[in-house]
């Protein structure tokens, strides 16, 4: 396996409890990180360098790939993929939160983030606070630019596909990577999660968060 796989990885993936990339954690240090840039923003103290260029990287080379329509895909929370709550949908929107204070700080690839929050607000994800609802004004009603491409990340072992009317993507497991995570009675029958997955989806739906707590990953 990697040595010290934590936290932002060169190919733009976050990990954390090993080498798992888990997109759960990773949204909750970015949206910490992309709050404070936002407010720092314009001051002597504002934040720039290597940190704000991994958080901007891991959004728009990372993050963005996982989405089809409002859902992310379950597969890169690890053992968020069995929590309650729609935890992945929730991920989801502190996203939308991360690429508005990033957008509002001024962030590098600006275009591009601006470009990120319109089409996240037009696929119907909402802002989780008064600050991001306000920032998230401006973008509302604008059009959209739909993403097109293929992206593998070699270290979190994950290749997404995304097209105009469809979305896929595979999750490896291999000699780099950790099994599934099982903690605090979590995601007890998960255990084939870590044989690899390859999901198709055309609106996002059919992974959403009434259908993963039914599966049985044992059989």
């Amino acid at each position: 396996p990697l040595e010290n796989p934590q936290g932002f990885r060169k190919d733009g993936s976050y990990f954390y409890h090993g080498a798992r990339a888990n997109l759960a954690y990773g949204s909750s240090h970015l949206y910490e990180f992309a709050q404070v840039t936002h407010f720092l923003a314009g001051t002597p103290w504002r934040i720039g360098g290597e940190g704000l260029y991994n958080c901007v990287r891991t959004m728009l080379d990372y993050a963005q790939w996982t989405f089809r329509g409002k859902h992310i895909d379950p597969f890169i929370l690890d053992r968020g993929i069995a929590m309650p709550g729609g935890e992945a949908d929730q991920v989801g929107r502190w996203l939308l939160d991360i690429a508005l204070f990033l957008a509002e700080a001024g962030a590098p690839r600006l275009d591009e983030l601006r470009a990120l929050c319109i089409r996240m607000l037009a696929d119907g994800l909402t802002p989780t606070s008064h600050v991001t609802r306000a920032l998230a004004k401006p973008y509302i009603g604008k059009k959209a630019t739909g993403l097109c491409g293929a992206h593998f990340f070699y270290e979190a072992e994950y290749a997404a596909i995304v097209r105009g009317n469809w979305s896929a993507s595979v999750k490896m497991a291999t000699w780099r990577t950790s099994v599934y995570a099982g903690i605090n009675r979590l995601n007890r029958k998960g255990w084939h999660i870590s044989d690899g997955q390859l999901i198709l989806r055309t609106t996002g739906e059919e992974y959403a968060e009434s259908v993963i707590p039914t599966m049985d990953w044992d059989r």
